[in-house]
């Protein structure tokens, strides 16, 4: 892609990924509501990191957002996770949609420097360069890539319902 293209995928992604990290906000600050509503699926606890927002639920947040990207029109929606190069215990998950960076839990990381963005989109790698790759998945078939249980499913599904709901309400 040309630089002016980056841009524009930028200016596109921004707005959306600012728009979601409030939505996960909002559900951080409500959490414990969510957890107590009647409809409540069973397997809910395997979000709960979201009431930490945005720390240690960067595969939470990933997982969500790349469904809600790719509802958006984004083909090339990928969650990318890696293990911290210096060999250190640590470990990270962003969305890559072509040769943009999508992350939206960066500033959990307060000792990192220079101190990341709370939401970022960019080509810039710096940040995440400090991550070894050891994957990555697409969102083009639904959670089906996650392979998680049938109940770990109905419960993302109906999370990203109450995360949709806030971002559409913005």
């Amino acid at each position: 892609m040309t630089e002016q293209e980056n841009a524009e995928l930028i200016a596109l992604l921004y707005p959306i990924a600012t728009r979601f990290r409030g939505a996960m906000e909002h559900l951080k600050l409500h959490w414990e509501q969510i957890e107590d509503a009647d409809d409540c699926p069973p397997m809910i606890g395997v979000f709960g990191t979201i009431q930490y927002f945005p720390w240690s639920c960067c595969d939470k947040t990933t997982l969500l957002l790349a469904r809600h990207l790719h509802e958006r029109g984004f083909t090339d929606v990928r969650s990318v996770y890696g293990d911290l190069a210096t060999g250190e215990f640590g470990s990270h998950e962003w969305i890559e949609v072509g040769p943009i960076l999508v992350d939206i839990t960066a500033d959990q990381f307060k000792n990192a420097l220079p101190r990341p963005a709370s939401i970022i989109a960019t080509t810039d790698r710096s940040f995440h360069d400090r991550y070894n790759v050891q994957g990555e998945l697409r969102y083009s078939t639904g959670w089906a890539a996650w392979k998680w249980s049938a109940d770990s499913i109905a419960a993302a599904e109906w999370l990203y319902a109450k995360v949709k709901r806030l971002v559409e309400d913005e």
